[in-house]
């Protein structure tokens, strides 16, 4: 269902300047934020009469109290639905504060995605296998309209558990990167990977891989090496050109050295 060959020729050519490096200054000693206590969100009773499944994506601050602070939706699924049950649990959760060279001090701009399932779905089921692959077939073709156009249909027919909402999120990126849209196909593919932790290894794979290529497209490259630590792939000769473009990219990231990228040649 999932072909990573539809997005190769978009791969970016990456290069880093060898050479001098850049001054790099000496960090402070840092302490990122820790939870340590963690409040699960209410399941709305509406979504329990409807049977319905779905995520929500927040950003919000952590205060040198350890508290939450401006916690807003970034995106969810179905919409009007959980994102108040999200955000009133997250408001309540409790932090050990991040320390910079001893002092506590805020830290901005976290996200988490919560999921919300009835059932613990480990896989897509008959109902949906034929939706998703008639989908899979447009991307391939890139016809990324027709595409987008049956995702939307898919979504709001609803019904659809964690599993599948993860496909649904998986596809959705492939759209966006097909029209180049990188940035929003990263945060597409993250939270394809977020969504549920049942995604058959074949599809987590080419989520992931897709996800490493479109952070590099994005210029997010210390999003893609996280990304790449992450997904942790095999060391096999297909994947010997994007493993050395992710280890470039941590060589110059941790030295401050500059990082060229060159655009894909457009295909005729």
């Amino acid at each position: 269902m999932y072909r990573v060959a539809t997005l190769i020729g978009f791969l970016m050519c990456v290069a880093v300047a060898t050479g001098s490096h850049a001054q790099v200054p000496v960090a402070e000693k840092v302490t990122p934020a820790a939870l340590a206590k963690r409040i699960s969100p209410r399941y709305p009773a509406k979504a329990v009469e409807r049977g319905d499944e779905g995520w929500v994506e927040l950003q919000f601050a952590i205060t040198p109290e350890g508290t939450t602070s401006d916690i807003h939706v970034i995106s969810s699924f179905p919409r009007g639905l959980f994102e108040k049950s999200a955000q009133n649990a997250v408001a309540k959760w409790i932090y050990t504060p991040r320390l910079e060279s001893g002092a506590t001090v805020p830290q901005g701009n976290n996200r988490i995605l919560l999921s919300f399932a009835l059932t613990e779905s480990t896989a897509v089921r008959d109902a949906f296998t034929g939706p998703l692959a008639a989908i899979g077939e447009q991307i391939w073709a890139r016809h990324w309209d027709a595409a987008a156009k049956m995702i939307t249909t898919l979504g709001r027919a609803g019904g659809l558990n964690l599993v599948e909402l993860a496909m649904l999120e998986g596809f959705r990126g492939q759209v966006a990167a097909g029209k180049e849209d990188f940035k929003g196909a990263v945060d597409c593919f993250s939270r394809a990977l977020a969504i549920t932790p049942h995604l058959d290894a074949t599809a987590r794979e080419a989520i992931s891989q897709l996800l490493v290529m479109t952070a590099i497209n994005a210029t997010e490259y210390a999003r893609a090496v996280a990304a790449f630590d992450a997904w942790n792939p095999p060391d096999n000769p297909q994947l010997r050109d994007l493993r050395k473009t992710v280890e470039s990219l941590r060589s110059a990231l941790a030295t401050g050295r500059k990082i060229a990228v060159t655009p894909p040649a457009r295909e005729p």
